[in-house]
């Protein structure tokens, strides 16, 4: 679990999938990803949606099952991506973690849109998809729709290249509904009875 470098663990079991206004997947899909059979083909997943659906908590809880079924999983924020992938060639940590997220069969790659990039982070995410394309499972989580993506990579044709790599061989679930984080909001102040 450790090298998968996960920002918190959660099961898959823990996943509220009864919250009201929530839709986009089910309990039974869940447990039809929860077989793995997508990785042993190496599909890919998206979570699409605004934040606090649960795109990442499904995404470390599917990580979890795959780690325990034996396979290498590695999870990075694209933000800590393109820094590994900036500093691989000047720094040893990071030329070893990336390293270790290519050599594993599943990247789970958090946050995508979450931040703007720049055109070489681009070119950089391109080469790195390319790379894992058929090879490599990829589950995906972004807060932005497809129709946006151009916007925020900054170029058409290869917004148009990293999608066709990701969505060849992916089933793709568009997330709705309150945020979880919003409606469990909690508070360190007493309630005032008065």
């Amino acid at each position: 679990m450790k090298t998968a470098a996960f920002p918190y663990q959660e099961e898959l079991e823990s996943f509220d999938f009864n919250r009201k206004g929530f839709k986009g997947i089910t309990k039974l899909h869940v447990k039809q990803l929860a077989e793995l059979v997508w990785l042993e083909n190496a599909y890919n997943i998206m979570f699409l949606g605004p934040p606090g659906l649960g795109k990442t908590r499904l995404s470390i809880g599917l990580g979890i099952k795959a780690i325990e079924t034996g396979y290498n999983v590695a999870f990075v924020t694209l933000d800590q991506l393109m820094q590994l992938l900036k500093t691989a060639e000047i720094r040893m940590k990071s030329s070893r973690r990336i390293k270790q997220i290519k050599s594993s069969d599943l990247v789970i790659l958090d946050e995508v849109g979450f931040l703007p990039i720049s055109r070489q982070e681009v070119n950089k995410l391109y080469e790195f998809i390319n790379e894992l394309y058929m090879k490599t499972s990829i589950i995906l989580t972004s807060n932005k729709g497809f129709e946006e993506w151009s916007e925020f990579l900054g170029d058409s044709v290869i917004t148009a290249a990293i999608l066709d790599r990701l969505a060849h061989q992916c089933e793709i679930f568009t997330l709705e509904g309150p945020s979880w984080r919003i409606e469990n909001r909690k508070t360190i102040l007493k309630k005032d009875t008065d």
